[in-house]
């Protein structure tokens, strides 16, 4: 026994026939030869490197399950030593477990005596770190024994029972046995204790059970949150402060869970785990903002200047789940304009930023999903220009994660509207790789280059680098996209393009009329029609394109388009009709297919400015002495005259110029007297219009003497 505590000896017995014959003296009857041939198979069996050698030897394990039975106390110490080392090798367990010793090992840690019952938890410990052990543990009373060892008086038993506790708890296909018989509760007790060992084990613990979403209601449920609490502001304990914050996260998985940790207070909590240095704490911590956070009852007034730095420092983290987890949560809370004013306020933009440059998608993803929230705010688009953003968001743009490309973009809508973006943007390089977008496969990316697209023509800064630099006919097809919404933008891009001369004539040179005549008819959506009339104005604005109008048949799109159920599509149909009713070559063509009637029904539409561009338009069809009587004839000059004195400058002035025009023509003069043209005239402030048509209606003699 003696030698079998020297190393080099605990070799010599293994290997040689001694270690047989010492299995065999410790079966003696005599109390004495058993007890120290016992203590050395134990001394041997606790060397490491002989763990599978002694497990190996033919009836070790038996031999001393027997022994362990023994009415000697010392016998019985000795022999529960001996198993508890044995049983370091998970030969040895096999062996235990089939010679079902659980029973044993179970009466060992009820009796009364320290050494006993100490060896059994060292036992217990060693088995539980067997998965394969488990079943046997719950179905021989295994738990309940380590249950209630983890409550003895002795520090030393509690440690080896609570981590053989938590080696049980891991396993998930006990877990909710392993509450049943009291898990939970003894967990509690043992974090209650001041023992940092056993509190950390205990969150160990916690942490386990808290993973199946069945046991994250119970366990929030069971008080343990205000323990841990007060846990996290006592220590600086790594482990035990990593368990804690692992729990919480853990727990806020499940959606009443979210709602009622944060009620709880356990955002202060992890204020505090952020001020820890340890990075698997962040990284916990972090996981557990970005899951409470995504809570919709959380959204308001719960994540403040009091939490929110906490959050932001945390997206500084060099790990990817931090930086990723972080950036979620700022993104999960950036839903109303107060908070994402905060979050701007208190330096995120720019911190977001840096995280653009991460080397990981997943941070660089939820960054860019975070500044697309935030960027709502005017103030935190100049942020993001102001900080340099906007380089890192073009070249995320390229990037082969579908997600992140996406949301780069998604960004860039949003900036695209911002009047410092418009040269900062065309300086970093960005309408190349916009031109290269235009072809993607996506079509979600395809809609949101043409909404940046759209937005940079809204403003003339842009619009000539954009004509030079993205290709006319990748818009054109644009136009056609499967996409509603991407072929209403851009159509509308091509619309702002329209409106300056230069680039107009560019767009009918390349044929763009007939593809934007054949979408004013299309049925698919009133938007692409706006789009489409949108543009189809800007061309008319040139006097060269209205013989292409009526060249290519789009003048009857038009006139259709007057009837459209959509006011803007009436007004912009009107207003396109107006301009080619202006032009001497193109008058005539204006009134045909049924523009004039078109033109004269608008007059008593419901919508205003519909009516004042019917004027317009009918003023400008009035130039031509044939149209003068038709608009009477068609039964224009009642509406005419009521326009007149409708409570509305504009459209008095072009009802009246309207009018001014029939009064031209002698044919009209009688029926403009007997609708009361004359009257209305005169009772109108003097103008160069009432003018003109006082002296046309006075030029014929026969009507003198009204």
């Amino acid at each position: 026994c003696h030698l079998a505590l020297w190393d080099e000896a605990r070799m010599h017995i293994l290997k040689s026939d001694m270690f047989g014959h010492t299995l065999e003296l410790a079966k003696s009857s005599d109390v004495e030869t058993s007890r120290f041939a016992l203590g050395a198979i134990a001394n041997i069996a606790d060397d490491s490197r002989f763990h599978d050698a002694v497990a190996e030897k033919a009836g070790v394990v038996r031999s001393l399950l027997i022994l362990t039975q023994n009415n000697n106390l010392s016998i019985v110490r000795e022999s529960s030593r001996a198993l508890s080392n044995v049983l370091s090798s998970s030969v040895s367990q096999a062996t235990f477990l089939k010679e079902e010793g659980m029973e044993s090992l179970v009466n060992i840690s009820k009796l009364q005596d320290y050494e006993c019952v100490y060896n059994a938890a060292v036992a217990f410990r060693k088995l539980s770190a067997n998965s394969l052990s488990h079943e046997t543990f719950f179905s021989q009373e295994g738990v309940s024994a380590v249950v209630n060892l983890a409550s003895h008086e002795e520090r030393s038993i509690q440690l080896q029972s609570a981590a053989a506790l938590r080696d049980i708890s891991s396993n998930q296909d006990f877990k909710v046995r392993f509450t049943e018989m009291g898990g939970i509760r003894t967990a509690i007790e043992l974090s209650s204790l001041p023992d940092t060992d056993l509190r950390t084990i205990a969150f160990g613990i916690i942490r386990h059970l808290s993973l199946p979403m069945r046991l994250k209601r119970d366990l929030v449920d069971s008080g343990i949150v205000s323990i841990m609490a007060d846990c996290v502001a006592q220590t600086d304990n790594e482990d035990l402060l990593f368990q804690c914050a692992s729990s919480i996260a853990n727990m806020s998985e499940h959606a009443h869970n979210k709602v009622v940790l944060v009620q709880m207070g356990v955002l202060r909590c992890l204020v505090s785990l952020c001020k820890k240095k340890s990075l698997q704490v962040k990284r916990e911590t972090a996981r557990a903002f970005s899951l409470l956070s995504s809570a919709p009852e959380n959204n308001v007034g719960v994540f403040d200047k009091k939490v929110l730095p906490s959050i932001l420092d945390l997206l500084q983290c060099q790990e990817e789940e931090t930086g990723r987890d972080s950036a979620a949560a700022i993104s999960n809370v950036s839903t109303n304009p107060e908070t994402n004013a905060l979050i701007g306020a208190l330096g995120g933009i720019a911190q977001l930023i840096l995280l653009l440059t991460s080397p990981h998608e997943s941070c660089q993803k939820n960054s860019c999903r975070a500044i697309c929230r935030l960027t709502t705010l005017e103030e935190n688009k100049v942020a993001v220009i102001s900080h340099g953003g906007l380089t890192p968001l073009i070249q995320l743009c390229t990037s082969s994660n579908h997600d992140v490309s996406l949301m780069s973009i998604m960004v860039l809508c949003n900036l695209s509207t911002c009047s410092g973006y418009q040269i900062k943007f065309v300086e970093d390089g960005g309408l190349p790789i916009l031109k290269q977008l235009l072809s993607s496969d996506c079509p979600l990316t395809r809609k949101n280059i043409a909404m940046v697209l759209c937005n940079m023509t809204s403003h003339d800064v842009s619009q000539d680098h954009i004509a030079r630099q993205i290709n006319l006919l990748q818009l054109f097809e644009l136009m056609d996209d499967v996409n509603l919404e991407c072929r209403a933008l851009a159509t509308m891009t091509v619309g702002n393009l329209a409106s300056k001369k230069i680039h107009g004539s560019t767009i009918l040179d390349a044929g763009g009329l007939q593809q934007l005549a054949t979408m004013v008819n299309t049925i698919d959506g009133t938007n692409l029609q706006r789009a489409a009339l949108l543009t189809l104005y800007n061309l008319s604005a040139c006097e060269a394109s209205h013989v292409l109008f009526v060249k290519n048949n789009v003048v009857q799109s038009i006139v259709t388009s007057c009837r459209s159920p959509d006011v803007l599509c009436r007004r912009f149909s009107l207003l396109i009709l107006a301009n080619i009713a202006c032009n001497e070559k193109t008058r005539t063509d204006a009134t045909k297919g049924g523009g004039l009637q078109a033109a004269v029904l608008s007059l008593k539409d419901d919508d205003s400015s519909s009516r004042r561009f019917a004027c317009i338009c009918l003023a400008n069809m009035g130039n031509d002495a044939a149209t003068q009587s038709q608009i009477v004839v068609h039964g224009g000059l009642p509406s005419l005259v009521t326009l007149c004195a409708v409570n509305d400058n504009e459209t008095q002035n072009c009802a009246f110029m309207c009018l001014s025009n029939l009064a031209a023509n002698e044919s009209n003069h009688s029926p403009m007297m007997k609708q009361g043209a004359f009257k209305t005239f005169v009772q109108t402030s003097s103008s160069q219009c009432t003018t003109f048509g006082i002296a046309n209606l006075c030029s014929s003699s026969d009507l003198l003497s009204q």
